[in-house]
Parts: structure tokens; C-alpha cells; sequence
């Protein structure tokens, strides 16, 4: 018997006796029958004030879930993250993160509330977390040109959060009530921090801890503290709207509200406060709560914000240079204005060709041979305002070069995958082992091939694309073929921050958009591979490459080299497979989707990848899996000496595989030409195990 049931036993006992003895006592003394019934309720009423176990309570704990959460970058201002399965913050680039819970069921003083996310990438300096600006959002729009902001004090600042583990962030002083609460990750170091979102495997939640509710005191107490008064929301810091409108409350019930603008006299407003017909310059909103015994905030509430109707001055000293036979640079004078200039949007021929961060150049790798072309730039302000045009840079690009006899191919090595980690217990010094780090032999199979390009396929070296790795296990294999080298980044390399490593090995060569950049590129670019065929490399790393779904920035990149070569032949590559029958079957393909529906939509012919470490070739289909002749012919090569893996687990979940190896490590041949392409999977011992051709129109 546990003490609870002892303490009732007891009691039992007690209420028995007690009514027992009344009864008995009140029968042998009543005279009246009336007396007796008295002597019987009064009983009864012991026995029920005896028996009835006092009320206990103790904290309750409510769990939420998120409604929303995303994150916003500032170098892709227009693109929305909501449907990522991990919130990014990080001082460079600064991406943001936020979050909104709707609380209810609230019956008690908060005691705690702590906002709890799940940590997948380690960081030294965590975020801190702020009361976001506005509710007024949605995961699947908000971005960093439209983020709410923060309001207000930090609720807690992390420094050292590991991977695998729950981070916990003290919202308390935010967290008061029932009502819907929205909390921002703000950077406080460039070592980000990435959690998972509610897309992903844990989704972030908010705990709130609530007292047990206390007994009403017989005694009034005295309210001899001020309330908090809270701005929820208002408008952003710069903004070209003459109307502002505010929400807030206050840390008391039933508190009242005065209000002043500018320094104004204060007078009596409710949440919701609006003011129309506002003059351009800074503006002050200030709010006071006073509780239910007129006890007033002695610090009221205040937000600061900038009406600016006045657009920037247009960009000066628009210049536009041919750089090769089918990319013109461009430069320009940064624009001036009394509110920050946050971008610039580029035309070409009167249409938008780039929507750029602030910034003074751009490459324009879309254009077409022996054509002219005419640029403007106007800049944009933080406050919406769009200048007036540039003046127009007109430029013609040198016409193409004869084309090559159809038995004069461009001659193409591809693999992913390859060069092992040096501290790898099978490195051996780039030799390897029978079975693991073969990336020499393999490499030694590319160069006898004379390629006049090599396309690497991503993961290139293991296991985080370190510098010190590359030159150690990578250069003095595969970076013999380094000067006809265009690679795709994979996932491994971004294990380093940035992909630092990746991109200041390969230097420009990786980064042709972006010229000097060695951490945190685009990783996408294009280029002609003859008068016929032009490749495309893809970061399919869709979160680091600000997205792969329409409208995202590498989208409509992809979509203007298309646009821009109608009518020619594509080679498309990238780490990530769209098609595979092996472990990553089925991995990508809601990210990749709309990028292989615009491969559809214009023809493209082949398509490569890595990531699976083994060789498959399917037949041309389309992007919703429908063999076709003439569709897009896949090619997985992640075969470059790492290791090898299965090709059968998910083998009956592809309908178009045609040629599967897991047994070989190796590289694909491909030779183009201008009416066929013509493929050869080439083991490291030279054995060519795979063979074919195909026509294109």
C-alpha cells in the first residue's frame, strides 16, 4: 500500500467511527424524533467534510507546436524558405529565422516558457532569440525584403549548441498569455546555426510551464507594480507607406493605453493604433499601459521608423564589356539616397534579366553569339523606391566560330564521388585499397581519355572539402585534368562552412557569376560547349544555392540559358540524383522537380549526377518517370574511387533503368557531336563496360 492509499485508509476509518459515535450517542440522548434526524444530517455533513480529499495542483506543462517557421537571406531577398526541412542562421550570409506558435489553454501566472529546437548543424556562437515585429506572416512568402524584424530586448542569447541535441531558448518575458507569439533567431557570428523545421524529422516547439492556480487570498493585495507595455508590431524601419499601424499589450490584464506620435501629447488608444498622412522622415510612436488602479508604465513602449518616398538616384557609369564569346561583364556606380540602398534590378533589351543584392557588377552568361545587346540598371531602396533607369551600355557579342565537322566531337569525362579523406584508414597514400580510395586509377582512366573537358560531379573530395584535403588526396590525382575542370558542388564539400574549400580550389572556375568569390558562391554557371551543346552546372544543394523551385534565383538563371540557346543541344550536371535505383532513389526529386519539368519544357538531352556511388544509365524519360524516346537520357556516375554502393535497392521503383554497375569504379566518355552523343562507361582498368549512341534533333 503506497502513502496515498495509507492517508485514505486512515480517513476511511476516522469518517466511520466519528459518524458511528454521533449516530450512536444521538440515539441514546434524542427525545424527539426530530432531534434524531438533526443528530443523523450533521453526521453526514462530517462525514462528507472528512471523507472529501483537499484539491492539490502543481504546475501544468503545455506543449505547442509551430503554425509557421522559415528562414530569410539577405544575398536572396526575394526567395521564400518555408518549405525547407531546416531553419538557417547565420551572420554570412545573414539568413534569419522565424518562428510562430499559437498558445492557448492558459489558466495560471506563466512560470517558463522556453522556445526548444532541434540542432543539426553544431555552432560555437548561437543566435539570439528576440519577439518578432509582426504574426502578420506566412512561411510561404516571407522573405528578407518582407521579414517582420524584431521588437524590443533580447529573450536569450546561446553561445555553444551541438548537433544531435535540443537547444532551449528562455522566452518567458515574451510568453505571458493565451495568443499567438512570433520569435526570431537573429545571427550574433558568422557560425550559423541550422535546427530542423516542422518539415522536418523534429519540429521545433514552444513549452510553457503554468502555475497551479493560487487560493483566492482573503486579503486584498495591493498592486504596487507598474505594468510592461509590449509593441507587437509595426511598420517596417523603412517604407514608403504614409500609414503606420501598431499593436501591443501590456504584461497586466485589463490594463488601458495612451499613445502620442512625435513626442505629441499622449491620449487614449487600444491596440490596433493607425496613423494616416505621414510626412517623409523619422517618426516616433510611443505607448504607455496603465493598469486597472491607474498605475502607469514609467518606460513606455517606443518604435522608430523612416517614411521615405523619394526613389534612390539612378546607378551612374553603366559600363558592359564583352568577357568571352558568350558572357558580358557588367559594372556600375553605386546610386545614393537617404534610406539604404539594398539591391539593384537589371534589364536587358527593356526586360528584367537579374534581381541582385547590392552590388556593382554582374556577369551576364545568357547571351547569344554575334548579337547586340542593351543594359539599364535602377536601384532599390530599403524603403521600396525604385530609381529612375541608367543610362543605357549597349554591347555586341563576337560572332560564333565555324562550326566542327560532325567527326570532330567535343570529348567529355564525368565522374562524382572520388577522392578520399587522408586521414582514411584506406588512403594509403592515393593508393588505396582494392576495395576503397581508387581515386587515382580512376583518374589515371580520365587523362588517357585526352578529354577537352572534365565535369566532376560533386563530393569530389572527402569527407568535408577542406583545403588542406583537396591538395592532399584530390590534386595529385584528378587535379592533373584541373585546367579542362568544371565542377558541380556536392554535399560533402559544404561540411566545411561556405564550401570555403571547394571554391577556393577550383577558384573562378567554380564561380564564373561571381568572380573572386571563395565562400558561400552561387555554385551554378553555364557555358558553350561548341556551337552546338552547352553545359549547365547545378547546385543542387538547393538550400545553400538560395533554392532550385521556380521563380528562385538559380531557377530563372537556368531558365535564361535555355531561353537564351533555343534550338541547341544541353548536357545538365550536378551532384544529387533525380533518377536512381540505388540508397538515394527517390532523394531529391521535390526539390529537383521544377528544374527537371524546364529541362522537359526545353528539350534537354542528358543530364548527369553523382551522390549514389556507382554507374546507372537510364533511358530517355520524362519528368514525371515516363519513358519516352524523347525525353532526358540520366547518367548516375558516382563512381569516381571513394567507395562503391548498391544498385538494387530500389530498383523496382524506377521504370526506365537500362545499365546498372556496382561493381567497378570508373568514368563516363561521352562524345558529342552535332546530330548524336555517343556514351562508354570506362572501368579503371580501361575495360569499357558500357557502350551506346544516340541521335539528337
Amino acid at each position: 500500500m503506497d502513502s496515498t492509499q495509507g492517508r485514505w485508509h486512515i480517513w476511511s476509518r476516522i469518517n466511520e467511527l466519528t459518524a458511528a459515535w454521533l449516530v450512536r450517542n444521538g440515539l441514546q440522548q434524542a427525545r424527539r424524533f426530530r432531534e434524531v434526524l438533526l443528530l443523523a444530517a450533521l453526521a453526514s455533513a462530517i462525514w462528507l467534510l472528512l471523507a472529501w480529499p483537499a484539491a492539490t495542483g502543481g504546475p501544468q506543462e503545455l506543449h505547442f507546436t509551430a503554425d509557421a517557421d522559415t528562414y530569410v537571406e539577405e544575398r536572396s531577398p526575394d526567395t521564400s524558405f518555408g518549405s525547407e526541412v531546416e531553419l538557417l542562421t547565420d551572420g554570412s550570409p545573414r539568413r534569419e529565422t522565424y518562428l510562430r506558435f499559437t498558445v492557448t489553454g492558459i489558466q495560471g501566472p506563466v512560470e517558463r516558457a522556453i522556445l526548444r529546437v532541434y540542432v543539426t548543424d553544431s555552432t560555437t556562437n548561437g543566435p539570439i532569440a528576440y519577439a518578432a515585429a509582426s504574426n502578420d506572416w506566412d512561411e510561404r512568402t516571407l522573405t528578407w525584403n518582407n521579414r517582420p524584424g524584431v521588437v524590443g530586448s533580447l529573450l536569450h542569447d546561446h553561445c555553444t549548441l551541438k548537433a544531435g541535441t535540443w537547444a532551449e531558448f528562455d522566452v518567458t518575458a515574451l510568453v505571458t498569455s493565451d495568443g499567438t507569439y512570433s520569435i526570431a533567431l537573429i545571427p550574433n557570428s558568422d557560425d550559423g546555426l541550422d535546427v530542423s523545421s516542422r518539415e522536418g524529422q523534429y519540429a521545433p516547439e514552444l513549452v510553457v510551464v503554468v502555475a497551479a492556480p493560487e487560493e483566492p487570498s482573503t486579503q486584498p493585495v495591493e498592486d504596487t507594480q507598474p505594468p510592461d507595455t509590449v509593441i507587437d508590431s509595426g511598420p517596417p524601419a523603412f517604407t514608403d507607406s504614409q500609414e503606420a499601424r501598431f499593436s501591443f499589450h501590456a504584461t497586466e490584464p485589463n490594463s488601458a493605453f495612451q499613445c502620442r506620435l512625435d513626442g505629441d501629447t499622449y491620449a487614449p488608444c487600444s491596440t490596433g493604433q493607425t496613423y494616416t498622412g505621414l510626412v517623409e522622415g523619422e517618426h516616433t510612436f510611443e505607448v504607455q499601459a496603465l493598469d486597472a488602479d491607474g498605475t502607469a508604465d514609467p518606460t513606455p513602449a517606443s518604435y522608430t521608423w523612416v517614411v521615405d518616398r523619394t526613389p534612390p538616384s539612378p546607378p551612374a557609369d553603366l559600363s558592359a564589356v564583352v568577357a568571352g564569346p558568350a558572357q558580358v561583364d557588367l559594372t556600375w556606380t553605386a546610386a545614393s539616397d537617404s534610406s539604404p540602398i539594398i539591391g539593384y534590378d537589371l534589364y536587358r533589351d527593356g526586360a528584367l534579366l537579374a534581381r541582385l543584392d547590392n552590388v556593382t557588377s554582374y556577369s551576364d552568361t545568357t547571351v547569344a553569339q554575334g548579337t547586340t545587346y542593351a543594359y539599364e540598371v535602377r536601384a532599390r531602396d530599403a524603403a521600396g523606391n525604385l530609381s529612375e533607369p541608367s543610362v543605357t551600355a549597349t554591347v555586341t557579342t563576337p560572332p560564333p566560330a565555324p562550326p566542327p565537322s560532325s567527326s570532330d566531337p567535343v570529348v567529355i569525362v564525368a565522374a562524382g564521388d572520388i577522392a578520399c579523406d587522408p586521414q582514411s584508414d584506406s588512403w594509403n597514400d592515393n593508393n588505396g585499397t582494392s576495395s576503397a580510395c581508387r581515386h587515382k586509377f580512376t583518374s589515371d582512366v580520365a587523362l588517357a581519355q585526352s578529354p577537352d573537358y572534365v565535369l566532376v560531379l560533386g563530393d569530389t573530395q572527402y569527407e568535408d572539402g577542406a583545403l588542406q584535403e583537396y591538395r592532399a588526396s584530390y590534386d595529385p590525382t584528378w587535379g592533373r585534368l584541373l585546367d579542362r575542370t568544371y565542377p558541380a558542388v556536392g554535399n560533402h564539400e559544404y561540411r566545411t562552412g561556405g564550401a570555403a574549400g571547394y571554391f577556393a580550389y577550383f577558384g573562378d572556375r567554380a564561380t564564373p557569376l561571381e568572380p573572386n568569390c571563395r565562400k558561400d558562391c552561387k555554385g551554378y554557371y553555364a557555358w558553350a560547349l561548341d556551337e552546338h551543346w552547352v553545359a549547365i552546372a547545378v547546385n543542387s544543394n538547393c538550400g545553400e544555392a538560395g533554392g532550385c523551385q521556380a521563380g528562385s534565383p538559380q531557377y530563372q538563371f537556368v531558365a535564361s540559358v535555355l531561353e537564351a540557346n533555343a534550338g541547341k543541344h544541353f548536357l545538365v550536371y550536378m551532384h544529387h540524383p533525380y533518377w536512381s535505383t540505388g540508397k538515394y532513389h527517390n532523394c531529391c526529386k521535390g526539390d529537383l522537380a521544377d528544374l527537371y519539368m524546364l529541362f522537359e519544357r526545353y528539350g534537354v538531352e542528358l543530364t548527369l549526377s553523382g551522390h549514389d556511388h556507382n554507374y546507372q544509365r537510364f533511358a530517355p524519360q520524362t519528368a514525371s518517370s515516363v519513358c519516352s524516346a524523347g525525353g532526358i537520357r540520366h547518367f548516375v556516375v558516382g563512381s569516381g574511387g571513394k567507395n562503391l554502393q548498391d544498385t538494387d535497392a530500389n530498383k523496382d521503383k524506377e521504370p526506365c533503368d537500362e545499365y546498372l554497375n556496382e561493381t567497378s569504379f570508373g568514368v563516363l566518355v561521352l562524345r558529342l557531336f552535332p546530330d548524336r552523343y555517343e556514351w562508354a562507361f570506362v572501368s579503371e582498368s580501361g575495360a569499357v563496360l558500357d557502350q551506346g549512341s544516340a541521335l539528337v534533333s
